[in-house]
Order: C-alpha cells, then structure tokens, then sequence
C-alpha cells in the first residue's frame, strides 16, 4: 500500500512511553522506537496514516504519556519551545490537556469581554496552571529517558536492579514539583467551582473560597441533596478519593519529608514489560510511598523516630526487596487526567460560555509582510511583552503554520483564527502558496494596546494538529 505522506504536517514527534521510552517519528511513515528491547531488538514502525502511530503503539502493549513536535526543522536548543502535548485517550480527542486550555482560555477571553473581573482572573490562572502541569508530566517523563539511556549506554541494565545515580534525585524533585503544582490547579477548581457555581446555584451567601479546604467545609458539608457536579467532589475528597490522596501525598512534602526518604529509602529500578510476542521492553520504575497518611502521622506523632532499630529497619526495607507498587510517571500520568476531565465537568457549568479568540486587524501593527521562509530568522522587530512580532509558515495545501511571539507559539491556521474571509489574507495566499512555502509577518498589539487574553493565546501556543 502506497503511503500518501505529501500533505503530512512538517513535523517530527517524538512520542514518550511509560517507562522513559520514546518512539520518534520524523515527517512520513517511519518509526523508530528507542532503547532496543532486552535482546537488542530494533523496533521499527511503518504507518498507514499520521494519526495511526498512537494505536499502533498503543496495540503493540505501550503505554503513551505525551508527544513533542518539533515543526519544520525546529530545534529545541536554538529555536523557540517545543510543543508538548500531553496524550490521554478519549472518545473525541487524545489531547483534552490542550483542548482545556483552549477551552479555560476562551471562558477568561469572553470574561473579559463582559468586564467580569473575578471569572477572567479564576478562569486564566486555571488555564495557566493546566499548562503547567501538563509540563511538569513532561519533566518527569524525560528524566525518565534520562536514566533509562544511561542504563543502556553504561550497558548495565539488569532487569530487577535497584539503582540510585546523579539524576534519580532529580526524578524524585520533579514528582514533588508536581504535586505541588497539581495542587495548585486542583485549589484553582475549587476556588471557580465554589465561588462562581455552587454559591449562586445553592443561594449561598458570598464564600470566599480559596481552594479545595474551603470549598469542603462551606459548600460540600452543607449540600444534602448534591448534584452531579457536588457528588463528585465528594467522592473525590472522601477517604481512598484522588483528591484527597493527592494532597495526602503533597502534605507529606511540604510538612513531612521528602519522597524518597519519607519512611522507606527508595530508588529508580530497571524493570521491563511484554510487547508483541512476549518481547521484553527495558523500563525504568520509581516509585512512591504507598501510605502517606500514615507515613506523616508517624513523623508527627514522633512514633516513627522511638526505636532507632525499628526506623533504620523500616529505611531499608526496599533496599531489601519491600518496594512500593505506585509508580511515579503512572501516578502523574492518572492525576493530570482527572484534573482536565474535573476541569471540563466545571467548565460546562460555567455561567459564561467559552469564545473563540479571533484576531483581526484591529488588532495588528503596520501591514502585513509576506517572504520566503529564509528570511524568517531575521525579523528585527519588537520583542517585549507589551508588543510582539509573530511570522507564520504556510504549506502549499494551507496546513500548519509557525509562529514567533513574545514567547513563542506554534499554532494550526484555524485556531489563530485568521479566517480565510480575511481579504488581506486571501490575497496573499492565493499570489505565494502556489508557489511554495511561504512566511507571514505580523506585528501584534501588546496587552496595554488591545485585549490581553489575545496577546496571551498567541504566546503561549494555543495550537492543534490534524486528527491526532
């Protein structure tokens, strides 16, 4: 079958799997997938279609975490961001981190639109802190990759070894980070939902509420008859609930102890999983305490530290083999999808509806400037965060686009939201697309100049990429 690979975006992925590896995908059907397995097995994918590689992955038994794009031979050291997504599968997308975004984004823009001060604040620092930690997934994904290539390189991977190197600390930080940050986020939820939906629906006088504590003891003790919404969080925050676990674990790190040394001293661990035909995949693991509610409470009350036998013996039990089963990357993995899925619920309940960010030239500086993509490097305009200058790459069938911004975007041409209704536009497709790649160049009103939320859409990048 002949694969029709022409209108494939310009792009290369590089697609994390559980465990630190990667599959990379540069622009056409090949696939690699990297380390090689257990016995020195190069995996090699050929796609059908660009949007296959997740369930041909997927089929061959890994488990995906997220993908970097790097477009039109970007490069992560010179030029602007990569774009991470992070990917969870769903009924209409793989990517609901980048479509809460989107979407938390559009309620702050037509929150502001409607000068409501307080839900264009909530709703920009929820779109804010999704971003966030669906970076910090990232962080630890590719630390992840870190030790696993070490392993590999220093060919001493042994499936089943416990080992501790110069980045497993930093593996160990990157989780912390995350939970504090995921915390955040889950505060941030709670602060929208409490203030802007429950205390209305419920006739409740002004809260207040400023996280997850406040929403549980003025709103979700008080509701006896809760809707969906309510019951949910209930759920969530009771004993054995992914909230309240959540910020079980991030207490335990604030007031407590770190991760690793919490009670048990763990340690990354080569492991490995089946794939096709029983094929052994090198993995690495790291794991978290299993209990710690319980872990703090012994810290506290000081039981953990009256025999110094029994809390030397307890520090090194998973050097003996007693080795908690939650895995760091899985955990976080879990974590960002109920959030964004938390974040969805709430956003439907919205009293303002999300609106889509159009820029149009009310919001440009000086004219539009159309050059080959040679001259895209060279800019030579302001970059501040009160102006910005973004250039935008056309493929000849009109696909992706990239863009240069105070902090840099990659965006799909609808979601920019220059419609091809723009005459100004059209008439510079229709004279250079033909013709080849081409680049665009536009001057952007800074957020004293026009509308905030537009500035802020175009600097951080709030792309997409056809089907998957």
């Amino acid at each position: 079958m002949k694969n029709n690979t022409q209108n494939w975006p310009l792009a290369t992925r590089v697609i994390h799997l559980n465990g630190g590896g990667r599959a990379i995908n540069n622009p056409g059907p090949s696939v690699i997938i990297h380390p090689k397995t257990i016995n020195s097995k190069e995996l090699k994918l050929r796609l059908n279609t660009y949007s296959s590689i997740y369930s041909n992955l997927e089929s061959l038994g890994f488990d995906i975490i997220g993908t970097d794009f790097y477009t039109h031979g970007s490069d992560p050291v010179r030029d602007p961001p990569l774009q991470w997504q992070p990917f969870h599968r769903q009924e209409d997308t793989v990517w609901p981190t980048t479509v809460a975004i989107r979407l938390w984004r559009q309620i702050a823009y037509a929150a502001f639109k409607r000068k409501e001060g307080l839900l264009w604040d909530i709703s920009s620092r929820i779109a804010h802190q999704l971003r966030v930690v669906g970076w910090r997934l990232r962080e630890i994904s590719e630390i992840y990759r870190i030790q696993l290539n070490s392993k590999i390189i220093r060919g001493d991977f042994e499936e089943g070894i416990m080992f501790e190197d110069r980045n497993t600390w930093l593996l160990y930080s990157a989780i912390q980070t995350f939970l504090i940050d995921a915390c955040i986020l889950r505060d941030y939820l709670s602060e929208f939902a409490g203030n802007i939906i429950f205390s209305k629906k419920y006739n409740l006088r002004k809260q207040d509420i400023k996280g997850i504590s406040g929403l549980i003891k003025k709103i979700l003790k008080k509701i006896s008859d809760p809707d969906d919404l309510i019951y949910q969080f209930k759920v969530a925050t009771d004993n054995g609930g992914w909230i309240k676990t959540l910020g079980d674990y991030r207490n335990l790190i604030v007031h407590s102890a770190p991760l690793d040394s919490a009670e048990k001293k763990l340690f990354a661990i080569c492991d490995a999983f089946n794939i096709e035909q029983n094929t052994r995949f090198p993995a690495i693991r790291c794991p978290i305490p299993d209990n710690p509610v319980k872990i703090q409470k012994s810290r506290d009350d000081g039981s953990y530290f009256i025999n110094f036998s029994n809390q030397f013996d307890n520090f090194t039990k998973a050097a003996r083999g007693e080795i908690p089963s939650l895995d760091s990357v899985k955990y976080a993995h879990m974590i960002l999808k109920n959030l964004v899925d938390l974040s969805k619920k709430i956003s439907d309940e919205s009293p303002i509806r999300p609106e889509k960010i159009i820029i149009d030239k009310s919001d440009i500086i000086g004219a539009i400037k159309v050059a080959k993509p040679k001259m895209a490097n060279n800019t030579n305009g302001k970059n501040s965060i009160l102006e910005s200058n973004f250039l935008i790459y056309f493929t000849p069938d009109g696909g992706i686009y990239y863009t240069h911004s105070a902090d840099a975007a990659e965006m799909y041409f609808d979601e920019i939201c220059y419609p091809a209704r723009n005459e100004q536009i059209k008439e510079y497709l229709e004279q250079h697309l033909g013709k080849g790649m081409c680049a665009v160049f536009v001057g952007l009103k800074g957020i004293d100049k026009g509308e905030p939320e537009k500035f802020i859409a175009v600097a951080e990048g709030l792309y997409r990429y056809p089907n998957e």
